[in-house]
């Protein structure tokens, strides 16, 4: 389990430059269950990043 850090000094930023279209389905999808884009961006990726590195034989999704 991931350990969200609490001071600002912690935590990094990560900027993605995407096709609008790309952009909208993110909003869509992420306001389905209520989350922030970020939110959602960040917690999807983190649980692919955790399921590849648990085992490192799986492909990423595509």
């Amino acid at each position: 389990m991931c350990r969200w850090p609490t001071a600002s000094l912690d935590r990094g930023r990560i900027t993605a430059r995407v096709p609008l279209a790309v952009q909208e389905t993110l909003e869509l999808a992420a306001s389905l269950p209520g989350a922030t884009l970020n939110q959602f961006i960040v917690q999807t990726a983190l649980r692919e990043a955790e399921r590849v590195n648990l085992n490192p034989a799986v492909p990423p999704s595509e």
